[in-house]
């Protein structure tokens, strides 16, 4: 966490020490019940301050190692050894707040398509539930271009890599590339693990 954004955050907290709230989490101005304190500050002005501290805090998130994609959203960091699909995951929540790569548009899957050579691992899995795709950090996943033909589970393939055009299911075991993303969302074991 940067200086600036400690300061900011210690000075919330003692804003916070000085106020009192109503049962249901309202504040409430001193002496008074269920009177809630009426704003002084205009809320464009908290919008762009919180904005500024979330991205100072999401930079901060991310281990050396990660680096920005022009026409990605996130930090990335591409995996130096082949690993099957799972051992890449790890690999990539070893990090922190990172996993496997999740793209959602056509603009960021072509350019981390553009960072890369080969075929890559990325953060979704029909592993739990076939033909049910999910995104390791949860939910649905709902950006799925396909190469024709695919998905295919030909020879039962649960995980999903990128290609040259589009996406691939392939069979977890297999060993290859990966990228991994760091947006400060944690993965959930359940979305690709089966008890």
């Amino acid at each position: 966490m940067t200086a600036a954004a400690f300061a900011a955050g210690a000075l919330a907290a003692g804003a916070l020490a000085a106020c009192s709230f109503d049962g249901r989490g309202v504040p409430t101005t001193a002496g008074a019940t269920d009177a809630p304190i009426a704003p002084d500050i205009d809320a464009p002005a908290i919008t762009a301050t919180d904005a500024a501290v979330d991205a100072t805090l999401d930079a901060d998130l991310c281990p050396a190692g990660y680096v920005t994609i022009p026409g990605a959203p996130s930090r990335y960091r591409v995996g130096t050894i082949i690993r099957n699909w799972l051992d890449a995951e790890k690999d990539c929540e070893h990090d922190g707040f990172a996993h496997l790569a999740i793209l959602d548009s056509d603009s960021e899957r072509d350019a981390v398509r553009g960072a890369v050579q080969g075929e890559r691992w990325l953060g979704v899995t029909d592993i739990v539930k076939e033909d049910e795709f999910l995104k390791v950090t949860g939910g649905a996943a709902t950006y799925l271009p396909w190469l024709g033909g695919e998905p295919n589970n030909q020879f039962n393939e649960d995980c999903v890599e990128l290609k040259a055009g589009g996406f691939n299911d392939e069979g977890c075991g297999a060993l290859q590339g990966y990228v991994c993303e760091c947006d400060g969302l944690p993965s959930i074991e359940g979305t690709y693990t089966v008890e």
